[in-house]
């Protein structure tokens, strides 16, 4: 420990030590949330890590620190019918967010990867989601669903 000009000792600050899976946990129920997105997609390097063993962080949520600040990459799966960029940027958002809250890092960049298309509703849940969105907001597929009687009722 320092001595105080005093003669007293003086406190030590050690830098702020956060693991960086903490952040991934935190992120992770944040971007289920998102509207849109189906679920946190792993990829085949978090597959194959888990079949050998491996401890697994927060499934789809990579998070790394360069220079000082945070840079994350979230892979999802979006839902069918909904629009894409705004999934993302929304899932961006949210993300930036969190990271404000628990973190006292600055945040770079958060890429978000959408690796899936989920079709696992039935048309009946497609055509209440594709109502609930706003016109202007509302893809042409979530269009054509909404008004498609047969498929997968």
């Amino acid at each position: 420990m320092a001595k105080k000009a005093d003669g007293g000792a003086a406190e030590e600050k050690e830098p702020l030590k956060i693991h960086l899976d903490v952040l991934a946990d935190q992120i992770s129920p944040v971007i289920a949330r998102v509207p849109g997105v189906a679920a946190l997609a792993g990829g085949a390097i978090v597959d194959l890590g888990e079949k050998v063993g491996v401890r697994k962080p927060a499934k789809g949520i990579r998070v790394t620190v360069k220079e000082g600040a945070v840079v994350v990459d979230v892979h999802i799966a979006a839902l069918f019918g909904w629009p894409i960029p705004e999934i993302a940027r929304q899932a961006q958002r949210e993300t930036k967010e969190i990271l404000r809250d628990i973190s006292p890092f600055p945040v770079t960049a958060v890429h978000v990867w959408v690796e899936e298309i989920h079709f696992d509703r039935t048309a009946e849940e497609y055509r209440r989601r594709a109502a609930e969105m706003p016109e202007e907001g509302k893809p042409q597929v979530a269009q054509q669903v909404s008004q498609d009687k047969g498929w997968r009722s």
